[in-house]
């Protein structure tokens, strides 16, 4: 298999390849900041002034997605039914939308079919 498709991105809209681009330098941005936080690095900025945390919600546009990854940060862990009533969403949406935030890296599962529950990838890699 090769490691690069361009089959598959070819059939993409350009609005779809900009959110994928999007997802992956936000993926990107992430991992860089745990290995130079893990190395000892300081961030720009830390001499004496206070530093903005960044939250995952701010890396994606659709305000679907930022509500959703907002409601993981507070809770943790959540199956698709406990976002659809928190959340007052769809079933269908939020299948489709957790999906695509699993497909950016933004949340990983544990469990599957009916047992299925997602977390933000960041906090399993933190355990």
């Amino acid at each position: 298999m090769p490691l690069l498709n361009l089959e598959f991105y070819a059939n993409l809209s350009e609005d779809e390849r900009l959110d994928r681009i999007g997802a992956l330098i936000a993926k990107a941005v992430v991992l860089y900041r745990k290995d130079r936080q893990r190395a000892g690095h300081p961030e720009a900025g830390e001499e004496g002034k206070a530093k903005r945390v960044i939250s995952l919600a701010d890396l994606v546009q659709d305000e679907v997605e930022k509500m959703m990854l907002q409601y993981f940060e507070k809770v943790g862990s959540a199956t698709p039914k406990s976002v659809c009533a928190a959340l007052n969403l769809s079933r269908r949406t939020v299948t489709r939308k957790l999906a695509r935030l699993r497909t950016g890296g933004f949340l990983v599962t544990t469990g599957n079919t009916r047992l299925v529950s997602y977390e933000l990838a960041d906090r399993q890699q933190a355990n």
